[in-house]
């Protein structure tokens, strides 16, 4: 399954790296202006903003897939569905396109925000930095906000990466899938420490089938729900023996 760890890039694949970056530039606002389409998704008087949070492999797609079809007119915004604009990419080199593709999705918000638009954003929400941009622009644009972390057994979660790799090519580093298994929870927690009550936090405990899903609203921190004795060396050496 994918390789385990960070290596350097290529002269091969630095040159896909920079043009995919150029491509996105030039065209993110055409790409943008198409996936928020007015006429689609119309704007809204009291706008809500979904941030979904988690590990890759958790199931936090099927959980955004389920969001939208619930309620009309409202966007999924997915970063690693709109790799496929890029030009070189095939799946198995999904991590080279990071850059890129955050230029396309920072445009998509950038109209969202602006236009009121109902959206949901599907990623792991394990940057702080991003996060705590973001979610200080949608409740500066007047959108209610709402954070679901999706918590699913990390040997699971891995085991689901792997299955996806080989069913559709999209790769994830052991490296990648550990550090955002990790962070994710660490900044679901010092966003909501930060925001408190302006933004609404939920914990989705997630088992194999949604069947045995558990919603819970998290009123200070993740940890006050789930067990959490996860560190980096010991989740490495569990995902590796195991898979």
């Amino acid at each position: 399954m994918g390789k385990s760890g960070f290596e350097m890039n290529t002269a091969e694949e630095q040159a896909i790296i920079e043009a995919a970056i150029k491509f996105a530039k030039s065209n993110r606002t055409r790409i943008s202006n198409e996936l928020t389409n007015l006429s689609e998704y119309p704007a809204v008087d009291n706008p809500t903003a979904v941030f979904m949070a988690g590990a890759p492999g958790a199931g936090k797609t099927e959980v955004s897939q389920a969001l939208v079809s619930q309620f009309e007119h409202t966007l999924r915004i997915d970063a690693d569905e709109y790799r496929r604009f890029l030009p070189g990419y095939n799946g198995g080199n999904s991590h080279l396109f990071q850059r890129a593709v955050s230029l396309i999705v920072e445009r998509v918000l950038d109209k969202v925000f602006k236009r009121k638009q109902n959206f949901v954003l599907d990623g792991t929400f394990s940057n702080v930095n991003v996060a705590r941009r973001n979610i200080e622009r949608a409740l500066g644009h007047g959108h209610s906000v709402e954070l679901l972390y999706v918590f699913q057994n990390p040997v699971v979660s891995w085991a689901f990466v792997g299955a996806r790799e080989e069913q559709e090519g999209r790769r994830i580093l052991l490296d990648t899938f550990i550090e955002q298994f990790l962070n994710s929870k660490e900044v679901v927690n010092e966003i909501k420490n930060e925001f408190g009550d302006s933004i609404n936090v939920t914990l989705l405990i997630k088992n194999l089938d949604m069947d045995s899903a558990e919603y819970i609203n998290v009123e200070r921190c993740i940890d006050d729900h789930i067990r959490w004795d996860y560190n980096a060396p010991q989740l490495r050496t569990d995902l590796l023996r195991a898979y």
